[in-house]
């Protein structure tokens, strides 16, 4: 499967924007990547916007580091449109 596209916009202590255009038209996609994210360890509060296309997550650094939470994060991009697609 094609990787969905993805990129982070910004990346501050504790928190991470990205940017993934099929937030955009797909809601179920929304729906299912809030809710892995939402599930990921260290993370405090996320936001949806699909309007903006974008994710922004919060997390404790003290749990995972900006590269590790980024890994994860794109990990659970792939996962909701891989189950997206099982449906």
């Amino acid at each position: 499967m094609p990787g969905i596209e993805h990129e982070v916009v910004q990346a501050i202590h504790g928190r991470i924007r990205m940017r993934v255009p099929r937030l955009r038209q797909d809601g179920d996609f929304a729906t299912r990547l809030r809710a892995l994210v939402s599930a990921l360890e260290a993370v405090t509060d996320m936001r949806v916007d699909r309007a903006a296309a974008s994710i922004v997550v919060h997390y404790g650094e003290s749990s995972l580091s900006a590269d590790e939470l980024q890994a994860r994060l794109v990990t659970a991009i792939e996962q909701a449109a891989w189950l997206l697609s099982k449906i």
